[in-house]
């Protein structure tokens, strides 16, 4: 397999945090992610979580109609810790969170392009410190990427970006 190239149906499933680390080393650190869909962000301020690999990370309209994705400012969420019902390396439907071992939910609306007490789990109180991530969009399809330097977009998705 090349090193941007994803994992056909039918690959083996990573089931303990061993095989997670060599996934998200030998893929999500190298290629762009469909994280979800522009519709999903409609008003400034709205943001979408989103899990890359161990990543928690957040993709967020901004004031201008553009759109910014980062790191979460705690990567196991509103957890200072993992806890041991979310180490064992398969996702855990919280209730709570999305981060990089629970589900994610769905995006989270702004009010009045202002960020809710929700938000802050994932941009904190000073926006301003988080890790940016390169985030693209083809078509209607927002993408980020955790690899460095950002591999073309356009190559990975090859004639389906042309679609």
């Amino acid at each position: 397999m090349s090193a941007t190239a994803l994992p056909m149906a039918g690959s083996p499933v990573p089931t303990g945090l061993r095989e997670l680390a060599m996934e998200d080393e030998r893929i999500w650190t190298r290629v762009w992610a469909c994280v979800g869909v522009e519709q999903q962000l409609p008003a400034p301020g709205d943001l979408l979580p989103a899990t890359v690999g161990h990543h928690g990370l957040h993709v967020q309209r901004r004031p201008d109609g553009g759109l910014r994705a980062a790191f979460n400012v705690l990567q196991q969420g509103s957890c200072w810790t993992i806890p041991a019902q979310c180490g064992h390396g398969h996702k855990t439907d919280c209730p709570y969170v999305s981060c990089a071992h629970s589900l994610d939910t769905d995006a989270v609306a702004a009010q009045d392009g202002a960020p809710t007490r929700e938000m802050r789990q994932f941009i904190g109180f000073n926006p301003l410190k988080l890790a940016d991530v390169p985030v693209q969009t083809a078509g209607p399809l927002i993408f980020e990427t955790l690899a460095d330097p950002p591999p073309s977009l356009d190559d990975q998705l090859g004639s389906l970006g042309e679609a």
